[in-house]
C-alpha cells in the first residue's frame, strides 16, 4: 500500500520475469539480443545523482538526458501483437521516448521522481519500460540502464532505480 499523491490507486506491485518456458535456441538468442542487460551493481546511479556534474546540470536547468523505450498507446508506430501459441514470441515494436528532466527524491526509497520531463507526448503505456541515461565513453555515445518507469504523466513521473531492480533478481 502507498499514500503518495504522485501514484494512482492504493496498491503497487513490482514484477521481474525470467524466461522459464522452453524456446528454441534461435528464439532464445534473438530474445537475449533484444533484452536489457543488467549492470553488475546499480549503486553507481545513486552516486552519480549526487555528483558535481549532475548537480551542475540541475542548477543550470539543463537536466539529464534520459530515454525510455516503451509502448506509448497513442503512438501510431507502437505494435504489440500476441500469438495464441505459447511457443511463439509476441511481435513488439517499441517507440523510443527521449526526454530530459530533473531527478528528485521519489515516493519510496526504491525510486526517484522525474520532474519537468520534456516529453510532450502521452506516457500511457510506458509503465514498466526501461529507462537509460546517455553519456560519452571514449568520445562515443553510450547508454546505461538506470531504472524502469513505474508511472508518469503531467510532466512528472516515478522511476524504480536499477539498484532496486537488481535486488529483485537476487531475492529469487
Amino acid at each position: 500500500m502507498h499514500n503518495s499523491e504522485d501514484l494512482p490507486g492504493v496498491y503497487l506491485d513490482a514484477v521481474a520475469f525470467r524466461v522459464a518456458n522452453w524456446i528454441s535456441p534461435e528464439k532464445r538468442e534473438l530474445l537475449m539480443k533484444r533484452a536489457v542487460k543488467l549492470p553488475p551493481s546499480g549503486e553507481w546511479f545513486r552516486k552519480f545523482l549526487n555528483s558535481v556534474q549532475a548537480k551542475a546540470c540541475f542548477e543550470s536547468g539543463a537536466g539529464i538526458k534520459l530515454t525510455g523505450a516503451g509502448f506509448p498507446l497513442d503512438d501510431e508506430f507502437t505494435v504489440a501483437e500476441y500469438s495464441d501459441n505459447d511457443n511463439e514470441l509476441a511481435v513488439m515494436r517499441a517507440t523510443p521516448v527521449g526526454f530530459k528532466g530533473e531527478v528528485g527524491p521519489g515516493a519510496y526509497d526504491d525510486r526517484v521522481k522525474l520532474n519537468n520531463v520534456t516529453w510532450s507526448g502521452t506516457t500511457n503505456g510506458l509503465s514498466g519500460s526501461p529507462v537509460f541515461i546517455h553519456f560519452k565513453k571514449n568520445n562515443e555515445p553510450s547508454y546505461a540502464l538506470v531504472g524502469m518507469f513505474v508511472t508518469a504523466g503531467g510532466g512528472t513521473g516515478q522511476m524504480m532505480t536499477v539498484d532496486f531492480l537488481l535486488k529483485l533478481f537476487e531475492a529469487e
